[in-house]
């Protein structure tokens, strides 16, 4: 028969076993599987991407309304919210700023979830877009245009300028996949400051 002090110490062991068990399957799980010989020849781990805010990739100039103005689209994917719509709006902004700077545009890259036919962005027709926007721009400047997510429902993100308003404010008008040149499907809209 085993000792009141033997079975604590089982116990402990036990305890200690179990602890580091689940340490090993946490550790295994956060950092990833095990990579192959490394060029030292020891065994390594797999580098994982670090986790990226979602970015627009490259932009498509769309032409809309009938004067044929012009405004960046793109497909960043992001699930805005009432609560980070400045910050995204804002980092939207900076993007499509730097990008046109640095290049132009070329395709629209879209949200990597599915493959997308040509011709759509973010499963919504380029046509269809450039129709929405001639529809809500009401003589204001289109800054962008984000196929993405409002609420974690399908929406398209639109930040205009106002043209004869103080220039320290963006008018947002968040549309439902609906919105086309006579249709608005206007989800909501508000103000964001430029900075």
């Amino acid at each position: 028969m085993l000792s009141p002090l033997m079975l604590r110490g089982l116990a402990a062991a036990a305890s200690i076993a179990v602890v580091a068990g689940v340490g090993y399957v946490f550790a295994t799980t956060a950092l990833g599987p095990a990579a192959g010989p490394t060029a030292t020849g020891g065994a390594g781990r797999q580098a994982r991407p670090a986790p990226s805010a979602a970015a627009p990739g490259s932009l498509r100039q769309l032409t809309y309304g009938a004067h044929g103005h012009t405004a960046p689209a793109l497909a960043t994917g992001a699930n805005y919210t009432p609560v980070n719509l400045a910050s995204l709006v804002h980092r939207d902004v900076a993007n499509v700023t730097s990008h046109t700077l640095n290049g132009g545009f070329g395709p629209v890259t879209p949200a990597p979830r599915a493959a997308q036919p040509p011709g759509l962005i973010n499963g919504v027709s380029r046509t269809q877009l450039a129709g929405c926007l001639a529809d809500v721009d009401h003589g204001r400047r289109v800054v962008l245009a984000d196929v993405a997510r409002y609420l974690g429902r399908p929406a398209t993100i639109i930040v205009l300028k106002p043209l004869l308003a103080a220039a320290s404010i963006f008018d947002i008008v968040v549309v439902g996949p609906a919105c086309s040149r006579t249709v608005a499907d206007i989800i909501t809209s508000t103000e964001v400051p430029v900075h």
